[in-house]
């Protein structure tokens, strides 16, 4: 929202380029549409390029289903590749950046846990791409955190 300052809602390339230098470098891998702008469009896409991975990576014996198991495992992985991301942006940006300790591994089985049980609509133990899908609406077009894939 600080790079949008001309306040048209969404955030053109002279606009990153004379902001942070990071989100700067970022800018054509955000612009998913190529469109030139970074808006919710771009976001939305993102976020549906995301949740396919992550269902994709999540599914390891390939039935189309996730069991509790499965998605806590993803998750788990994608946290630690986000954790290490953000620490490599704020090394290459040299700043001190005021991390959150990683979760437990028992902190982050109860985390996927929950988000699990949320999703699970028919509460059979596992979650359909459709359940999956629908929980997207739960966390305002978020779902469950996501690498890119």
């Amino acid at each position: 929202q600080a790079l949008d300052t001309d306040k048209d809602s969404r955030i053109s390339r002279a606009e990153a380029n004379a902001g942070n230098a990071g989100f700067a470098q970022r800018f054509a891998e955000m612009d998913v549409n190529k469109d030139g702008y970074l808006d919710r469009a771009d976001r939305e896409l993102r976020m549906t390029r995301e949740r396919v991975a992550f269902f994709g990576g999540a599914d390891a014996n390939k039935d189309g289903k996730l069991s509790r198991d499965e998605f806590a495992v993803e998750q788990g992985a994608r946290g630690a590749e986000r954790r290490a991301q953000f620490a490599k942006r704020a090394e290459t940006a040299a700043k001190q950046v005021k991390a959150r300790p990683a979760p437990t591994e028992a902190e982050q089985l109860q985390r996927a846990g929950k988000a699990f049980d949320r999703m699970d609509a028919n509460k059979d133990g596992t979650l359909t791409k459709a359940e999956f899908d629908a929980a997207k609406s739960m966390h305002g077009g978020k779902g469950p955190h996501s690498r890119k894939g």
